[in-house]
């Protein structure tokens, strides 16, 4: 996870929002938890392997999912001991949707498995790929333009480039293509980035929006972070994966594509996912719900029985 230099940088999700001794308390049991779920996705058998048997360990979704949990509440719990922070906000909610046109850095790989899990089987995935592979071209060129180096392929993250080219991206105003522009709402649900759920807006929205002569400058930003501890065992469990992913959200989901080789990431001992023409995954039927065929017949014979 790649927060310790953000904090140079101008955007306002780059921003750091320190928090009182009374807010590390109110956190700490759910600090705990973070860590506790970290432990347990370092101990899977194979968590190192990844790359070469292209599965993740049994368990693996399970355990980053209760990090994920244990993050949230770990927010509420500190929230309310940052001015203006429980009020401001949150990106890919409402008027946090205008944080939604900044494409989000700081994703490590453990995350970025977890987001496209969450996200192939969208059955429009094969256009999001599309789309987010325009996306992360257009910021790179932009970054690329900055950079005064003999190889353009090594741009410094904290260098002048990087933080230009990521500012000209933004008030470009390309549109996250997870965020659901009708709902205004980020459509990862429960796999939303960690650096997209840390992230509070405060303000007007004509301040908030990117592309006016305002922004980034008079955008309050509250970025809640995790405790340092936390964020240093996240980092340790990214490198023992020995997946070098890209820290931007894009280049990182096309890149766990293709170690998926166009299917699903899998756990180990998972049966594979079912494949449709153009790149869609099949997702199965649960015959079991409620509102499945087989309970509706029951309840129309129920009916005519009672008639």
């Amino acid at each position: 996870m790649l927060f310790g230099f953000l904090a140079k940088r101008r955007l306002p999700r780059d921003r750091v929002t320190r928090i009182s001794l009374r807010a590390k308390r109110a956190g700490k049991p759910h600090a705990e938890e973070m860590k506790a779920a970290l432990a347990r996705l370092a101990a899977l058998p194979g968590i190192a392997d990844i790359k070469e048997t292209k599965r993740v360990p049994r368990g693996f979704f399970e355990a980053f999912g209760a990090f994920r949990t244990a993050y949230d509440a770990w927010l509420d719990a500190v929230r309310p001991f940052v001015r203006g922070a429980d009020d401001a906000h949150r990106a890919g909610e409402g008027d946090g949707s205008l944080a939604c046109y900044e494409h989000p850095l700081g994703v490590g790989p453990v995350e970025a498995l977890a987001i496209f899990r969450a996200s192939r089987p969208f059955p429009d995935y094969p256009q999001l790929a599309e789309q987010m592979g325009r996306l992360a071209e257009r910021q790179f060129t932009l970054i690329q333009q900055g950079h005064t180096g003999k190889d353009p392929e090594k741009i410094r993250l904290g260098s002048k480039a990087a933080r230009e080219g990521r500012l000209a991206y933004v008030r470009e105003k390309h549109v996250c293509p997870f965020l659901d522009t009708e709902r205004r709402r980020c459509r990862l649900g429960e796999a939303k980035p960690l650096v997209c759920r840390m992230h509070h807006l405060a303000g007007l929205p004509e301040d908030l929006d990117p592309a006016t002569e305002h922004s980034p400058r008079r955008v309050v930003a509250y970025n809640l972070r995790p405790p340092i501890g936390v964020q240093a065992k996240l980092t340790e469990l990214d490198k023992r994966t020995t997946l070098a992913f890209s820290p931007f959200l894009f280049a990182g989901q096309l890149q766990a594509l293709e170690l998926a080789g166009g299917g699903l990431i899998q756990e180990v001992g998972e049966a594979p996912a079912r494949m449709q023409q153009g790149g869609r995954i099949d997702s199965r039927v649960n015959r079991n719900r409620p509102t499945a065929k087989k309970f509706q017949k029951k309840k129309k014979k129920k009916k005519r029985r009672n008639r």
